[in-house]
């Protein structure tokens, strides 16, 4: 339907497939595998098959098929087409057939009698089997008065393999094709052949997340996929193929399967050699999601070591039914991708387009052609079966009709075939020399060793005695990184030739080069020492390269000496890297938005997800670029939602999930990002995981931290295990009379903590991480994780005389021994990272620490080199400080952060957040909120401010009535002041959650949008000074000018002209004005200064 359109109706064809048969030829392609083009309906594009030996007459005639297949014998291609055998459509005579019980079809489907009947007289399914396309598996026929089964849509009625007469028919398909010059069958969805003949329920992968409507990924698919008699089927399906080989002369035709499902399932494809089922099962290489070296090395190795010796392994990337690797990935990412599948041992699989480089196409609603897609997500598989890209003329040349079935992609002009064949390094000319060298023996039949040289570089080599030896060098990281080849791979020399590259490499054809090096290379040389080297392709990024020496030690010339063993080389080397531009965290501004105080869209008073959404523009106004949002998820409101009782679903006082999902999009037509709190340290005490707990049924028994009693005082009543306390002051564990044990809560006692050491409850968190990050979360902000994991011992906290009767805040990190920061926190965290940068894209998702702790522990969380834990732990600093402080503690202060934090390590700023008992002007004075905005956007790395910050928000006076939270938090939680009208604008509600600050007609956005001076303004000009180089990489140098004049600068040292490349910021922490002479304290500056951002009381004005 994509490839190539000849009669000018907009839809490829069979005859534009043997108009471009040639293609395939050029490329040196040994086959091609082609999608359905039998008659049907197209209620999904083909698989959906009303007569298995017609052709679509849009596809074109018998008679074009044959022809394709003659021209591509001669041209000794390969053809293999789908069989689609599960299910039929719901228009195939057989069908029609059967719903009238005529023999022998009546028995050619998956018919069963209803469960019973509703109060409605409406017929209830079989069971709960589900659709991959959504809704029951199961559709009511009026005419037979019967359920059928369906696997995929209600128009794909499953067929009943079991029966002998229907076995009968497909093999008489497969007869029907070789003899029409078929090499080949894809078994598509052979995973769904069989069901259980019992129709037993299906469990659910997690009970305890209950959901009004489930979909075919909530279960646990035991009755309807990869059955043992789906292999039986196969097998019987497979020898009718072997033996017309051996009819044919022996001429091979393969099968294969496509399949989900682990590698132990992958495996049962292959069979055995006595019972061989199909030639190999389709892999997919990667998947979605990035990997380190580690991930990758055992992806590939526990596959290849999985296939049986009679197997052959499988690679593919892409295909209809997924995003293309460019969309799931960035751009260069293809030619990781394209590396592995050339020069991996096995079969590689190649989708049309990739070639090229082909990425998702943009398809509005309106043209979307799949009728199983979600027309508002954008995230159909219309987006990758655009059509392909030949040329620059009308339609990337691939139908003369003013309109394709789907719209072209609109970078066609540049990314087509024709243009890339002229440009050497292209896309199309390295995947030709890739293909080119998967002709070689050494690749056929060489030997694989896989290296991990570092955390993101990754090595195998293809060795065949006698033969040339290839290596492939990858880098997956985010950075350029030293090899040193010849230190890690053996039996390699000293230097390298450069023989194919990726397009960003950087390396010129036959450059030399060492092979302690920066990056991707790749060399070849022969035994007998003579060069034989393709056409060489260099680029910017990746930089493949290669060395050539002879087995004799001689060198190839005088100034190079290599090793005497006899394996010769082609070193390939493809790096992949990203810019730090691409890790978009580095130098963004995030604005801490607390839910229930932003905005109210529903006039109950409380904040919630729509009334955020309708206030994005806020933040595109201001130029911030990242939202923070405390926990939407379903909670009681102890703590203000830090106390959760459902990880998956949004709190009812918030919303609904169909909000959270439009906020994403919404975010994401603006550009804006959204971190989210994750609070992993403990759920609320109605979670239905903590009511199992407390009635021991697993696995939930020991989802928490409980204890016997130490001891019974002489009433009988039970005395808690160990002197440990909670937030509030009191002893941290709490007796549980049903369960007769204690549970221990390091905050509040409607906060039990989680027993993190418990492997199944660890895995239920990954899996709400994952799900939340695959809803479109950027990041995650982790709550006081340094409260994680507490002394498996249960040791009692040394407690010094002093310390007697003082609260768990009042005392020093060092007393908390055994229950704070422990080893065990940060390994937690840090296995949280790497599951998060395993399944994700690693510069697209962030991971953060929001831990109030000392400087010590704090830098932890940054981790080594070799150990990421979080990308950036929160700092605290800027809200300690206590009023008037001279200029040396801000000085002293900032310096220790910049001294302590790893050279690798990004800063964070903040003076306001959700955790804090008061707001600057109440805790300071007014006059400071100007200074700390100016700190926190102008110093080095990540700035947060807190919601209302942007407009000098105070602390609220609340009545004890009023009061929610029982730390006193409320005080500077009050709701959000948008305008001078009722409530701030916040709510139309007479009541709200907590009183508005009574200064709101002075102080709101609207009234400061309108002024010329105000902190809305001076907020919005610093977060646009934020987006300049200055600010971004700029070297940062303190000055302590006298008792209360603190300075610094800014400098971009890759500009060459000074005046534009240094921000000064002068700050006067003092109560007096104080005349300064810049010149002589602060060296290199320009003659004249201009004023691009200045506080309320300054006396100087912008420019």
């Amino acid at each position: 339907m994509s490839f190539k359109d000849s009669d000018g109706d907009g839809v490829g064809d069979l005859n534009g497939i043997k108009s471009r048969i040639d293609h395939f030829s050029d490329l040196q392609i040994g086959s091609i595998w082609i999608t359905p083009f039998f008659e049907s309906p197209e209620d999904d594009i083909g698989y959906d098959i009303s007569n298995y030996t017609n052709i679509n007459p849009k596809f074109g005639k018998m008679k074009d098929f044959e022809e394709l297949s003659e021209e591509a014998a001669k041209r000794g291609i390969k053809i293999i087409i789908d069989l689609v055998i599960n299910h039929s459509s719901d228009e195939h005579i057989w069908f029609k057939k059967s719903v009238d019980r005529i023999k022998p079809y009546d028995e050619f489907y998956m018919w069963q009698d209803p469960k019973g009947y509703d109060s409605n007289g409406r017929p209830i399914p079989p069971n709960n089997w589900m659709s991959l396309f959504g809704d029951s598996a199961w559709q009511w026929n009026d005419k037979r008065k019967q359920f059928y089964y369906h696997a995929f849509s209600k128009k794909q009625a499953d067929l009943n393999l079991r029966n002998e007469m229907l076995k009968k028919e497909i093999k008489n398909i497969i007869k029907f094709w070789v003899h029409k010059g078929v090499s080949g069958f894809r078994l598509d969805a052979a995973g769904q052949y069989m069901e259980d003949a019992l129709l037993r329920d299906e469990p659910l992968l997690n009970p305890s997340i209950k959901k009004k409507e489930y979909d075919w990924r909530d279960f646990n698919h035991i009755y309807t996929l990869n059955l043992p008699e789906t292999y039986e089927l196969i097998h019987e399906l497979r020898l009718v193929l072997d033996e017309m080989n051996e009819k044919k002369g022996g001429a091979e035709r393969i099968m294969i399967s496509e399949v989900f499902g682990n590698l132990t399932m992958q495996r049962k494809f292959y069979g055995s050699e006595k019972y061989p089922v199909t030639h190999f099962p389709f892999h997919f290489i990667i998947g979605s999601d990035y990997c380190t070296a580690r991930k990758l090395h055992e992806r590939i190795t526990e596959w290849l070591e999985n296939i049986p010796e009679h197997g052959v392994a499988n690679w593919i990337s892409e295909s209809h039914d997924t995003n293309r690797v460019g969309g799931r990935f960035v751009r260069e990412y293809l030619h990781i991708e394209n590396f592995l599948m050339m020069m991996l041992p096995g079969v590689a699989c190649f989708y049309y387009g990739l070639e090229i480089g082909m990425v998702n196409s943009p398809v509005r609603p309106d043209q979307i052609q799949d009728k199983h897609s979600d027309p508002l997500s954008f995230r159909g598989r219309d987006v990758a079966r655009t059509p392909m890209q030949w040329d620059d003329s009308m339609n990337a040349g691939f139908t003369t009709a003013r309109k394709s079935w789907l719209p072209v992609h609109p970078n066609y002009w540049s990314e087509n075939v024709e243009s890339q064949k002229k440009f050497g390094n292209s896309y199309y000319n390295i995947f030709k020399d890739l293909l080119r060298l998967r002709k070689t023996k050494t690749c056929k039949n060489g030997k694989f060793n896989s290296y991990m040289m570092s955390r993101w570089i990754y090595a195998f080599t293809r060795v065949l005695k006698g033969y040339e030896t290839y290596v492939v060098v990858m880098n997956l990281g985010t950075e350029t990184e030293i090899v040193n080849l010849a230190g890690e791979i053996p039996h390699l020399g000293d230097s390298l030739k450069v023989v194919v590259a990726s397009d960003n490499a950087g390396y010129k054809k036959s450059q030399l080069l060492a092979a302690k090096l920066a990056l991707p290379l790749v060399a070849r040389w022969r035994p007998d020492g003579t060069p034989s080297l393709p056409p060489l392709l260099a680029g910017k990024l990746a930089q493949p390269l290669a060395a050539r020496w002879r087995p004799d030690g001689r060198p190839v010339s005088a100034s190079l000496f290599f090793n005497t063993k006899e394996l010769s080389a082609y070193v390939f080397l493809v790096k992949y890297k990203k810019d730090k531009e691409d890790e978009w965290w580095r130098y963004t501004t995030v604005y801490e938005v607390l839910i229930p105080s932003f905005k109210d869209s529903d006039g109950d008073g409380i904040g919630d997800i729509k009334g955020l959404t309708t206030m994005l523009d806020h933040f595109v106004d201001l130029e911030i670029e990242t939202i923070h949002i405390s926990p939407p998820q379903k909670q009681p409101m102890a703590d203000l939602g830090y106390d959760i009782e459902n990880f998956h679903d949004i709190d009812p006082i918030f919303g609904t999930m169909e909000d959270f999902e439009e906020l994403i999009l919404e975010l994401k037509r603006r550009g804006l990002k959204l971190i989210m709190d994750f609070v992993l340290n403990h759920s609320s005490d109605k979670h239905p995981w903590f009511s199992k707990s407390i009635d021991k049924i697993e696995p939930y028994t020991d989802y928490y931290v409980w204890r016997s009693p130490n001891n019974y005082d002489e009433h009988g009543i039970p005395i808690p295990p160990n002197n440990w306390l909670s937030m509030e002051g009191k002893s941290a564990w709490k007796w549980n009379a049903k369960r007769k044990q204690f549970y221990y809560h390091v905050f509040s006692e409607q906060q039990p903590d989680f027993n993190l050491r418990n492997p199944s409850l660890v895995e239920q968190l990954k899996n709400m991480t994952k799900f939340w990050l695959e809803k479109g979360v950027s990041g995650i902000c982790l709550e006081t994780p340094g409260v994680y994991m507490e002394d498996p011992q249960f040791r009692n906290e040394e407690i010094a005389h002093w310390i007697h009767n003082k609260s768990y805040l009042d005392l020093p990190d060092s007393y908390h021994k055994y229950t704070l920061n422990l080893n065990d926190s940060y390994q937690f965290v840090h296995l949280l990272r790497e599951f998060i940068d395993y399944h994700f894209d690693i510069s697209q998702k962030v991971l953060i620490s929001g831990d109030r702790t000392s400087l010590k522990y704090t830098m932890k969380y940054y981790g080594k080199d070799d150990y990421n834990v979080v990308h950036f732990p929160l700092n605290f600093l800027l809200t300690s400080v206590t009023p008037f402080p001279s200029s040396k503690i801000l000085y002293n202060l900032i310096k220790d952060w910049f001294r302590k934090m790893p050279a690798r390590g990004i800063a964070n700023w903040q003076a306001e957040n959700h955790y804090d008992v008061k707001r600057i002007g109440s805790r300071l004075n007014a006059e400071y909120m100007d200074i700390m905005m100016i700190l926190v956007m102008t110093l080095p790395g990540v700035a947060s401010i807190y919601y209302g910050q942007e407009i000098g928000m105070m602390n609220t006076k609340l009545r004890p009535d009023q009061i929610r939270d029982t730390r006193w938090h409320d005080s500077g939680r009050s709701p959000m002041q948008w305008d001078d009208s009722m409530n701030a604008g916040f709510s139309s509600n007479s009541k709200l959650w907590l009183p508005v600050n009574s200064n709101y007609y002075q102080v709101n956005v609207e009234t400061q949008k309108k002024q010329r001076n105000s902190r809305y303004k001076l907020c919005s000009i610093l977060s646009s000074y934020r987006r300049t180089n200055t600010l971004k990489d700029g070297d940062f140098k303190p000055y302590l000018i006298s008792p209360w004049i603190f300075a610094f600068t800014r400098q971009n040292t890759d500009y060459n002209d000074v005046k534009k490349s240094i921000i000064l910021v002068i700050i006067n922490t003092g109560s007096e004005s104080e005349m300064l002479h810049l010149h002589t304290s602060i060296p290199h500056l320009p003659p004249y200064l201009k004023v691009i951002a200045a506080s309320m009381n300054a006396g100087y004005e912008r420019g």
